[in-house]
């Protein structure tokens, strides 16, 4: 059952990149205000759906997700606010143990993403997350550990079928820094697909 949700969810992403790159307009992704008072009226709402992320599955090598259930809303700002997004999931993209202990146990917060449509019909979207800071404490100090995600790129985008009312996006981790350091404790770029 999981791997049929991410295959749908990989191709649903996958033919919001086609009509996406199938305009050949030399400003492609420039949409009029019109049209983006169109998909917002589209989208916005409150949505229930599943956080599918990378985790093995120790039962099955096969399955390599798992997913929780989670709540987000698409507000008229052009902003996805994705409520409590569980960050102790940090804690398995990391191989510093005493990071690894102290983000496991990290509270969930909200993740706002900022949201440029590309495509009308079907809507389609680029998301832009903000990054997730969190004050962790761990080795006897107070750390400001933070999450990156990337934005502007088509690694973070997302569309909405009006026929089902669903929306469905996916944002892309590119780095865990500590106390804005220089190191990148993520062991490889994660995917999280809503």
């Amino acid at each position: 059952m999981k791997n049929l949700k991410i295959i749908s969810v990989t191709l649903c992403c996958m033919a919001a990149m086609f009509f996406a790159s199938c305009n050949t307009d030399e400003n492609k992704y420039s949409l009029t205000k019109e049209e983006v008072a169109t998909c917002l009226n589209a989208v916005k709402g409150n949505y229930t759906g599943k956080l599918i992320y990378p985790n093995q599955n120790p039962n099955n090598s096969n399955d390599k997700t798992d997913s929780l259930n989670i709540q987000w809303s698409a507000n008229l700002d052009t902003t996805i606010t994705v409520r409590q997004f569980p960050v102790s999931l940090l804690s398995n993209y990391v191989e510093d143990s005493t990071l690894k202990n102290a983000l496991a146990s990290a509270p969930s917060q909200d993740l706002k993403c900022g949201i440029y449509f590309t495509n009308v019909s079907p809507v389609v979207f680029l998301v832009n997350p903000t990054s997730i800071s969190v004050s962790l404490n761990y080795g006897g100090k107070t750390h400001q550990v933070k999450a990156r995600f990337y934005v502007k790129t088509l690694f973070s985008y997302g569309a909405y079928t009006s026929a089902k009312k669903e929306m469905q996006y996916q944002v892309l981790l590119h780095s865990i820094i500590v106390d804005e350091g220089h190191t990148n404790y993520l062991t490889k770029e994660t995917p999280f697909f809503f």
